[in-house]
């Protein structure tokens, strides 16, 4: 099922000063090409790691890539330019009754503009179209300072991880509880 989202922002130029992406971006789903464009963000060990988490194969190829970021099996969604251009990456699955995300990532020269802030709503949305939930979670390693300040504008906050037995060491489980309003059907 191809998804396509649009969000547009009058000024189609990146501020030097603001230093916040104005241009339209598009989220839909993931492709090939996508997957081989991410291989390019994640030059080193450490990297990787802090996207893809412990289990990921560092250095890769193609196919240990794909197949460690469950490439075929998730719900992948791309954050582009109106070029097509990779801006943005991430995965969802349900969770605990949760629409949970997975390998966030923003380009590297696009970090910090914004962009992560796009990224995360429009995959919720679509989320909540593919699961029929409404709440979020996510992990993240506590030292992913600039992600956790992000989630947390988001509106995540720090959750204990109900299954003790399988706690993933230095990282963080975060929920986003979307709050019922006077719009939302009960």
């Amino acid at each position: 099922k191809q998804l396509w989202s649009l969000v547009h922002v009058e000024n189609p130029t990146m501020s030097v000063h603001a230093r916040h992406y104005r241009g339209p971006a598009l989220l839909r789903s993931a492709t090939g090409p996508d997957a081989e464009a991410l291989m390019s963000w994640f030059a080193d060990r450490d990297a990787c790691k802090l996207w893809g988490g412990p289990a990921f194969r560092h250095p890769f190829t193609p196919a240990s890539f794909t197949e460690d970021m469950r490439f075929a099996s998730l719900a992948g969604y791309a954050l582009t330019d109106v070029d097509d251009t990779l801006l943005g990456f991430g995965q969802i699955y349900p969770k605990l009754q949760r629409i949970h995300l997975a390998r966030l990532a923003i380009r590297p020269d696009r970090r910090g503009t914004g962009l992560g802030k796009r990224l995360i709503g429009e995959i919720i949305k679509a989320g909540q179209t593919l699961f029929s939930l409404r709440d979020s979670s996510l992990f993240v390693y506590r030292r992913n300072t600039a992600a956790r300040h992000c989630y947390s504008r988001m509106g995540f906050v720090d959750a204990a991880w109900p299954d003790r037995d399988r706690l993933l060491p230095d990282c963080q489980f975060m929920i986003r509880i979307k709050a019922v309003t006077a719009q939302d059907p009960e």
